[in-house]
């Protein structure tokens, strides 16, 4: 079986460029629930998408990545920041201590987690109020992405998860 965490280790560069950042609703949802000053664990961070984001809101960010070349490239960009730290780490181990983040945020990467192990070690790294936000951007199923939508769904069991709550700009 393949190593899921080096998935992107190659496409790099074109993740940190094109892949799409998160609507500041979100942001204004986290703030309802957390003062800025709040640290959140973000788990799977990548290069930093959702870090950068959660940065600008004034949070501590404590990014857990595994693979190498997408921690190094969160690193070049958001190393600056004294409110980011980033650390060698998984969903199921995150080398982080106990009550280190007030709210784990998981953008893109829940997925490729083992839940009944990150369920321990989530529950490990919390503190109150303990909140943990699973986050994903999906495509509006509008126009001609509908019958994209209905095959996915028809094709791939899995491909639909209850309790989705969308939060978009718009």
């Amino acid at each position: 079986m393949t190593d899921s965490t080096q998935r992107f280790s190659d496409r790099v560069e074109n993740y940190a460029r094109f892949r799409p950042h998160y609507p500041e609703a979100l942001i204004r949802f986290l703030a309802e629930l957390l003062p800025a000053s709040a640290a959140i664990a973000d788990i799977g961070s990548g290069t930093g998408i959702l870090s950068a984001q959660l940065l600008g809101a004034g949070y501590t960010v404590l990014a857990v990545e595994p693979n190498g070349p997408m921690r190094q490239e969160a690193e070049r960009q958001l190393g600056g920041n004294p409110e980011f730290r980033s650390v060698i780490g998984t969903a199921e181990a995150t080398t982080l201590p106990d009550g280190a983040a007030q709210a784990i945020t998981c953008a893109q990467a829940f997925h490729w987690f083992d839940r009944a192990q990150c369920r321990f070690e989530f529950q490990r790294i919390l503190r109150e109020p303990g909140i943990v936000l699973l986050i994903w951007n999906e495509r509006m199923a509008e126009g001609p992405m509908e019958e994209y939508d209905r095959i996915l769904q028809e094709s791939i069991p899995e491909y639909c998860v209850i309790g989705r709550r969308h939060l978009t700009d718009g």
